[in-house]
């Protein structure tokens, strides 16, 4: 642009060189200035940055969650101790409840009365010195079934 308005004038050759070497020097030290970055070019950067550290929040969190999840499996993979090893210890109580606990709460309700869970447990421990009781009787007696005999 500069050199056609050079190239125009009334002015010596020697002139014209000097002012088209000047232009694009100019020129040159117009293009290495930092261009002013536009509103949208702002919000993007600062969008990729906020990106760029909800990512690496993120990441942290995985791996946390996955350090947690490795733990709990390491946990669950544990040998256990041999049978013969382990102490041996008879339980009185069984693991599972032997008493329909809904069936005597129907029936003391139909009764106008309500059931704690105390009462239930001493319940089923009576039930269980009742059987056992039962068992030791049919053993003396050599029958390997129970019978009404027997209570």
């Amino acid at each position: 642009m500069i050199d056609n308005t050079i190239n125009n004038s009334k002015v010596s050759s020697s002139a014209q060189n000097l002012l088209a070497g000047i232009a694009e020097f100019l020129e040159g030290q117009i293009s290495r200035l930092p261009k002013e970055e536009s509103a949208v070019d702002k919000l993007l950067r600062e969008k990729k940055e906020m990106t760029a550290e909800k990512d690496a929040a993120n990441k942290k969190l995985y791996d946390e969650y996955m350090a947690e999840k490795e733990k709990q499996r390491q946990e669950h993979e544990k040998p256990t101790p041999l049978l013969d090893t382990a102490p041996v210890e008879e339980k009185k109580e069984p693991k599972n409840t032997w008493i329909v606990k809904t069936t005597i709460s129907k029936y003391l309700h139909l009764k106008k009365l309500s059931v704690s869970d105390e009462f239930l447990k001493e319940l089923e421990e009576k039930l269980i010195a009742v059987i056992d009781v039962a068992i030791k009787r049919c053993k003396e007696n050599k029958r390997n079934t129970i019978m009404a005999r027997d209570i």
